[in-house]
């Protein structure tokens, strides 16, 4: 029976962080009424993780070295849920709400069930960090000393807290085993989807009758788009809310609707809040707002502009108000890397560093670290795992995937007239050129000028985590237009093979079912990220189920397999009207 409840337990535990997840958000969104089915939906997890940050802060600071403040805002939630049951009831008695949410929900559980095949992180030159945020969350939930620093290195200010209150509110109700916080994890990252599906209709309206279940088949495929996810880092969120941000702001954009703008900036705002990497693209959006404005003013726009600013500045300084207070101004903006790792370069070489991170994330060079020549023979498979995690991973190339990116590049070189006019046809909507200049390209300088140090393979997983995931949106959508029905076959097997190769070696090289733990201790890199969970005697979801391991193999493979039937589908009986030449 013990045995039989270890197993079931993260199974109980990530349909309840989902459900907790869904229902506060959902229940809100639902009297918004200038808002659709797919974007009270989609935003219903972003707004249910800013509902349970808000009061979460504010039981950190006023109950400190007690859990019961984290345990009564849950009550509060168990309350409002059943209060709520009739609503609850009518929003899932539609038949598209309840396809919404399995469709989600399968997304959650493939992704864990992968993460249970992991035994360590790591990968090209992937270290600590996925074990810094459960130091965070442990730090939120556990009150420890205010003056901790976390793998020995980093402040508290260093990073902002959303994503670790989030985690140390569930710590609160299931404990606080790193398994848990795998769980939630996951299911915080895998928001990105949802942030994607929103965005992209916005750009190409097509795309709005598209079922949710084709994009996750999409991202599933897409390796780095599932590292974002089951890395136990807050990129993917941060990412999430950018996305999600920008969707809601392009509605709101052209009349100045208030309700639209103060929901956008808020979404915004709460990207910068759990990971400092969304600030950019923040103040992008919010350059875009007042350019709008200063191009016509009125006396609408400007009472929209002060409740923007007045919202947004609120929600940062939450964080910012309770940092200065207690850390000052120096730890509070001075202790992140974007500062520490180059403070001490002149204007000439912090330029030259910014270009030669650009030309990284654009154009990868893929070479060898210096622990790859210390690695005998015998470990030439994980060499070949770490070189292509570092291209697929850290180069927007390769976040769009290969095969796809060979096809941009010959699709642009070869049809450029026809792509112009395609993008022209079908992006109609508020989105004027100005704000993707603003999103793209000054949210894009000032993201490569928030990495502090060098690059060597690219920036795409640290701050180019929105604009990866669309560039693989419109990768595929533009994929989708190609006449020839044999030509979009060659493209969609070209993917599928792709990723089934990339998503063999991370489980030949991280699982425990084909290398041995003396093989892996040899390599640096991993062997410090499997040290650390040694150490620190971590329990990992694939120590729950090392028993089972075959078979959650078995279970991973049919779930691509899935994916794979779900996009081969889509891409080979897609109804367009206009289409590319």
């Amino acid at each position: 029976m013990i045995e039989f409840l270890t197993f079931i337990s993260p199974i109980l535990v990530t349909l309840a962080v989902f459900i907790i997840s869904y229902v506060p958000g959902r229940i809100l969104l639902n009297r918004f009424s200038f808002l659709n089915q797919r974007e009270k939906f989609a935003l219903s997890f972003l707004v249910s993780c800013i509902l349970i940050y808000l009061p979460g802060f504010i039981c950190y600071i006023l109950f400190p070295k007690s859990f019961s403040a984290y345990r009564i805002l849950f009550l509060l939630i168990l309350a409002g849920f059943l209060l709520s049951l009739k609503r609850i009831k009518i929003i899932i008695s539609d038949k598209t709400e309840r396809r919404l949410l399995l469709f989600a929900l399968l997304m959650l559980f493939w992704l864990v069930a992968f993460h249970s095949l992991h035994r360590c992180y790591g990968g090209g030159g992937w270290g600590g960090d996925w074990y810094e945020h459960y130091e965070r969350s442990l730090f939120l939930s556990a009150h420890y000393d205010r003056n901790y620093q976390f793998l020995d290195i980093y402040d508290f200010p260093a990073r902002p807290p959303l994503f670790n209150l989030v985690c140390s509110f569930f710590f609160s109700i299931f404990g606080s085993s790193f398994w848990i916080f795998q769980i939630i994890c996951s299911f915080l990252n895998m928001t990105l989807v949802l942030g994607a599906w929103l965005l992209i209709a916005q750009i190409f309206p097509s795309l709005k009758k598209s079922p949710l279940i084709a994009f996750i088949a999409l991202f599933m495929l897409d390796v780095p788009m599932v590292r974002q996810m089951i890395y136990t880092m807050t990129k993917g969120l941060a990412g999430a809310y950018v996305l999600a941000g920008a969707a809601v702001y392009l509605k709101g954009r052209k009349d100045f609707d208030l309700r639209y703008l103060s929901l956008a900036f808020l979404l915004l705002s709460a990207g910068v809040l759990a990971h400092y990497s969304a600030a950019p693209f923040f103040l992008a959006i919010s350059m875009d707002l007042a350019l709008v404005f200063f191009i016509k003013p009125d006396r609408k726009k400007f009472i929209s502009l002060v409740a923007v600013v007045l919202l947004s500045s609120a929600f940062l300084f939450s964080w910012l108000t309770y940092s200065i207070a207690f850390y000052g101004t120096q730890k509070t903006f001075l202790s992140n890397t974007t500062y520490t790792e180059s403070k001490n370069l002149t204007l000439g070489k912090r330029i030259s560093k910014d270009l030669y991170n650009l030309r990284a994330t654009f154009l990868p060079s893929i070479h060898k670290p210096e622990y790859f020549s210390r690695l005998p023979r015998a470990l030439k498979l994980i060499q070949v795992y770490d070189m292509a995690i570092m291209f697929y991973s850290e180069s927007l190339t390769g976040n769009a995937g290969l095969t796809l990116s060979v096809f941009l590049l010959i699709l642009f070189a070869v049809k450029m007239k026809s792509v112009i006019g395609f993008i022209r046809n079908n992006a109609r909507n508020p989105s004027a050129l100005l704000f993707w200049v603003l999103f793209l390209g000054m949210g894009g300088m000032m993201a490569i000028a928030s990495n502090g140090g060098l690059m060597p393979h690219g920036a795409a997983h640290v701050s180019f985590v929105p604009i990866g995931a669309l560039l693989l949106l419109f990768a595929w959508h533009c994929a989708k237009q190609i006449q020839n029905r044999f030509l979009r076959l060659i493209i969609a097997l070209g993917i599928l093979i792709e990723s089934f190769v990339v998503f063999a070696l991370r489980i030949i090289v991280l699982s425990s079912l084909f290398i041995n733990l003396t093989t892996l201790y040899k390599s640096a890199n991993h062997f410090g990220n499997f040290a650390v969970r040694d150490v620190r005697n971590l329990e990992f979801l694939e120590g729950i189920y090392s028993s089972l391991s075959w078979f959650i193999l078995a279970l991973t493979l049919a779930g691509w397999f899935l994916w794979a039937t779900i996009f081969i589908k889509d891409m080979l009986h897609t109804e367009v009207k206009e289409r590319l030449s």
